[in-house]
């Protein structure tokens, strides 16, 4: 049982479960869905091998390193992923992981979008369902009941194989590699896997610092969809929605 009090959202758009037969992506709520991710994510450490993700020991601490600081971001929401093809049990054993909007700017029109699946929901209908609903939610004009923004970007570890895929199937372009663009922070216990972060040895000698104090980096590969290619590309994302492995 959580001790510590769950944020209110502020994302500066009215949130929505998105859904279709298969699949939900439901507002990310901690009292029904902070157990059971916990748990997955302490069960399938591997999931992180790419992503500088603090090691959860307890909901208190979902609550303090993950969720209450995304949901007091105007500019960041935060679903759950949920599988409607497996029986939800007791447990929502049919939680399959959880996807994020990041950086979210009105003004521009523009939001980063990106998430974890669990091991047990690769390789199926799940990853190709999430996106497509999130893809409609951000570039459908208004009029379908979509925000209408302008460009929908998705980052990924340079060598992260398995998010690129998933990225340049659901028709992302990619824009180009941002060399050390992003850091892991230092002296954090992050699940982040050997041989993924960039080594920092040599700046450390570089700069007169500790090897210890040079936060490991990482390469990104930027991916994007913008508003006046969505017409043409909906129907391929739509298709691939409809494919069930």
């Amino acid at each position: 049982m959580a001790t510590v009090a769950i944020a209110e959202s502020t994302f500066q758009y009215e949130e929505q479960s998105l859904e279709n037969d298969c699949l939900k992506v439901d507002i990310f709520d901690p009292a029904k869905y902070g157990a059971r991710f916990l748990e997955l994510v302490q069960k399938y450490p591997e999931t992180f091998t790419y992503v500088a993700f603090p090691v959860l020991h307890s909901v208190d601490e979902l609550l303090t390193e993950v969720y209450n600081p995304i949901a007091s971001s105007p500019a960041d929401c935060l679903w759950a992923i949920i599988d409607k093809t497996r029986p939800a049990g007791a447990n929502h054993d049919n939680l399959a992981g959880a996807f994020s909007l990041i950086d979210v700017k009105k003004a521009e029109g523009t939001a980063e979008m990106g998430g974890i699946l669990f091991p047990p929901f690769h390789r199926s209908h799940v990853a190709s369902n999430t996106v497509g609903l999130i893809l409609q939610y951000l570039l459908d004009p208004p009029s379908q009941r979509g925000l209408g923004l302008r460009r929908v970007v998705w980052h990924a570890n340079a060598n992260n194989k398995p998010s690129r895929r998933v990225a340049e199937r659901m028709g992302f372009t990619l824009e180009g590699i941002l060399r050390w663009q992003r850091t892991f922070a230092p002296n954090r216990d992050c699940q982040a896997g050997p041989g993924v972060a960039l080594p920092t040895a040599a700046l450390a000698a570089r700069n007169g610092t500790k090897p210890e104090d040079e936060a490991p980096g990482r390469h990104t590969a930027v991916y994007s969809i913008v508003w006046d290619e969505w017409e043409e590309k909906r129907p391929h994302v739509v298709a691939q929605m409809g494919l069930r492995k």
